[in-house]
């Protein structure tokens, strides 16, 4: 049976460095699933999630380039 290992931490406690050395140890045969990645990818300027979080909390959501602003929704939710 496979192990499933979650990483957790704030910012820049060395998650993706941990992730790395995990990848790197295994001969690059495990799977990584990098949810800040797909959170940003999801969110992307034009992205259909990015226009619901803008119909919930209004345009001040957005930055001037129209992505996310994540200092924004981190002050509404922290």
């Amino acid at each position: 049976m496979p192990y499933i290992i979650a990483l957790t931490g704030g910012i820049c406690s060395g998650k993706n460095t941990v992730s790395e050395i995990f990848f790197k140890i295994s001969n690059k045969t495990i799977s990584i699933i990098d949810t800040d990645l797909i959170s940003k990818k999801i969110t992307a300027p034009g992205s259909a999630v990015l226009c619901t979080i803008r119909k919930h909390f209004g345009p001040e959501v957005l930055l001037p380039n129209g992505s996310l602003n994540r200092f924004f929704l981190k002050k509404k939710f922290f």
